[in-house]
Protein backbone atom coordinates (compact mmCIF):
# COMPACT_ATOMS: atom_id res chain seq x y z
CA UNK A 1 0.00 0.00 0.00
CA UNK A 2 1.19 3.34 -0.81
CA UNK A 3 1.54 6.21 1.80
CA UNK A 4 -0.41 8.14 -0.17
CA UNK A 5 -3.54 6.04 -0.14
CA UNK A 6 -2.29 5.31 3.81
CA UNK A 7 -2.84 8.69 4.15
CA UNK A 8 -6.44 9.24 1.56
CA UNK A 9 -7.42 6.03 4.60
CA UNK A 10 -6.61 8.16 7.73
CA UNK A 11 -8.06 11.06 6.17
CA UNK A 12 -11.44 9.32 5.50
CA UNK A 13 -11.63 7.83 8.92
CA UNK A 14 -10.54 11.36 10.51
CA UNK A 15 -13.81 12.84 8.68
CA UNK A 16 -16.31 9.35 9.60
CA UNK A 17 -15.09 9.84 13.52
CA UNK A 18 -15.55 13.85 13.27
CA UNK A 19 -18.76 13.22 12.18
CA UNK A 20 -20.13 10.42 14.92
CA UNK A 21 -18.24 12.88 17.36
CA UNK A 22 -20.68 15.95 16.01
CA UNK A 23 -23.51 13.43 15.73
CA UNK A 24 -23.11 12.70 19.57
CA UNK A 25 -22.51 16.41 20.42
CA UNK A 26 -25.44 17.09 18.77
CA UNK A 27 -27.88 14.75 20.44
CA UNK A 28 -26.10 15.97 24.31
CA UNK A 29 -26.89 19.51 23.25
CA UNK A 30 -30.11 19.52 22.09
CA UNK A 31 -30.81 17.11 25.58
CA UNK A 32 -29.36 20.00 27.58
CA UNK A 33 -32.01 22.69 26.03
CA UNK A 34 -35.06 20.66 26.27
CA UNK A 35 -33.83 19.98 29.85
CA UNK A 36 -34.27 23.75 29.90
CA UNK A 37 -37.15 24.16 28.29
CA UNK A 38 -39.59 21.47 30.10
CA UNK A 39 -37.70 22.62 34.14
CA UNK A 40 -38.13 26.28 33.56
CA UNK A 41 -41.56 27.23 31.52
CA UNK A 42 -40.50 30.89 31.23
CA UNK A 43 -38.00 30.20 28.88
CA UNK A 44 -39.02 30.91 25.17
CA UNK A 45 -35.27 31.36 24.10
CA UNK A 46 -31.79 30.95 24.22
CA UNK A 47 -29.39 33.29 21.94
CA UNK A 48 -25.42 33.80 21.75
CA UNK A 49 -22.70 34.98 19.17
CA UNK A 50 -19.60 33.11 18.59
CA UNK A 51 -16.61 34.13 16.39
CA UNK A 52 -13.30 34.24 16.17
CA UNK A 53 -12.45 38.47 16.21
CA UNK A 54 -10.64 39.94 13.43
CA UNK A 55 -8.37 41.62 15.95
CA UNK A 56 -7.51 40.89 19.40
CA UNK A 57 -4.34 44.03 20.15
CA UNK A 58 -1.49 42.05 18.76
CA UNK A 59 -2.89 38.72 20.77
CA UNK A 60 -3.90 35.46 18.85
CA UNK A 61 -7.32 35.53 17.65
CA UNK A 62 -8.81 32.22 19.01
CA UNK A 63 -12.79 31.77 18.54
CA UNK A 64 -14.82 32.15 21.03
CA UNK A 65 -18.62 31.47 22.73
CA UNK A 66 -20.28 34.46 24.11
CA UNK A 67 -22.33 34.61 27.24
CA UNK A 68 -25.70 33.22 25.92
CA UNK A 69 -28.89 35.28 26.73
CA UNK A 70 -32.28 33.73 28.16
CA UNK A 71 -35.54 35.12 26.58
CA UNK A 72 -39.09 34.84 27.80
CA UNK A 73 -41.85 34.54 25.58
CA UNK A 74 -44.07 37.63 23.76
CA UNK A 75 -43.99 41.43 25.70
CA UNK A 76 -42.13 42.20 29.07
CA UNK A 77 -44.19 42.51 31.61
CA UNK A 78 -45.38 46.27 32.66
CA UNK A 79 -42.35 46.62 35.85
CA UNK A 80 -39.75 44.51 33.31
CA UNK A 81 -36.64 46.65 33.11
CA UNK A 82 -34.08 44.37 31.51
CA UNK A 83 -32.81 44.45 27.64
CA UNK A 84 -29.77 45.98 26.99
CA UNK A 85 -30.27 46.65 23.25
CA UNK A 86 -28.54 44.73 20.74
CA UNK A 87 -29.64 41.69 21.98
CA UNK A 88 -33.36 41.99 20.72
CA UNK A 89 -34.93 38.44 19.29
CA UNK A 90 -38.42 39.33 17.67
CA UNK A 91 -41.51 37.66 20.02
CA UNK A 92 -39.41 37.35 22.55
CA UNK A 93 -38.46 39.56 25.36
CA UNK A 94 -34.95 39.27 27.46
CA UNK A 95 -34.89 37.80 30.55
CA UNK A 96 -31.70 38.22 31.68
CA UNK A 97 -28.07 37.57 30.01
CA UNK A 98 -25.62 35.58 31.60
CA UNK A 99 -23.05 37.41 32.11
CA UNK A 100 -21.69 38.63 35.77
CA UNK A 101 -23.93 37.73 38.82
CA UNK A 102 -27.17 38.80 39.35
CA UNK A 103 -27.97 42.19 40.25
CA UNK A 104 -30.67 42.25 43.30
CA UNK A 105 -31.89 45.72 42.28
CA UNK A 106 -33.88 43.57 39.28
CA UNK A 107 -35.89 41.76 41.66
CA UNK A 108 -35.43 38.43 43.30
CA UNK A 109 -33.62 35.98 41.05
CA UNK A 110 -35.56 33.60 38.78
CA UNK A 111 -35.54 29.99 39.27
CA UNK A 112 -33.75 29.46 36.29
CA UNK A 113 -30.75 31.55 36.61
CA UNK A 114 -28.48 28.92 38.01
CA UNK A 115 -29.72 26.56 35.27
CA UNK A 116 -28.65 29.50 32.96
CA UNK A 117 -25.18 30.10 34.44
CA UNK A 118 -24.49 26.28 34.53
CA UNK A 119 -25.56 26.31 30.79
CA UNK A 120 -23.02 29.35 30.04
CA UNK A 121 -20.29 27.57 31.72
CA UNK A 122 -20.83 24.35 29.69
CA UNK A 123 -20.77 26.39 26.51
CA UNK A 124 -17.68 27.98 27.61
CA UNK A 125 -16.12 24.19 28.42
CA UNK A 126 -17.46 23.22 24.91
CA UNK A 127 -16.23 26.16 22.33
CA UNK A 128 -14.72 23.72 20.53
CA UNK A 129 -17.48 21.86 20.50
CA UNK A 130 -19.56 24.51 19.54
CA UNK A 131 -17.68 25.85 16.70
CA UNK A 132 -18.07 22.12 15.06
CA UNK A 133 -21.79 22.02 15.40
CA UNK A 134 -22.55 25.90 14.32
CA UNK A 135 -19.80 27.04 12.84
CA UNK A 136 -17.73 30.16 12.81
CA UNK A 137 -19.32 33.99 12.96
CA UNK A 138 -22.86 32.94 13.82
CA UNK A 139 -25.38 33.93 16.33
CA UNK A 140 -27.31 30.66 17.51
CA UNK A 141 -30.77 30.74 18.57
CA UNK A 142 -32.59 27.72 20.77
CA UNK A 143 -35.97 27.80 21.01
CA UNK A 144 -38.46 24.96 21.69
CA UNK A 145 -38.88 24.34 18.30
CA UNK A 146 -35.13 24.05 17.37
CA UNK A 147 -31.97 25.31 16.67
CA UNK A 148 -31.60 28.36 14.29
CA UNK A 149 -27.90 29.60 12.71
CA UNK A 150 -27.80 33.16 11.57
CA UNK A 151 -24.56 34.72 9.97
CA UNK A 152 -23.55 37.07 12.77
CA UNK A 153 -21.28 40.32 11.80
CA UNK A 154 -19.19 41.55 14.00
CA UNK A 155 -15.60 43.72 14.94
Amino acid sequence: MSTKVEFESIREKMAEQKRELARVGKQLFQEACAHIFQQHLEVSAIAWEQYTPYFNDGEACTFGVNDPTFYGFGEPPENHSRGYGGNELEGHYELYDTWGTWNNKLGPKPASYDTAREFAQMLKENEDVMEALFGDHVRVVVTRQGVAVQDYEHD
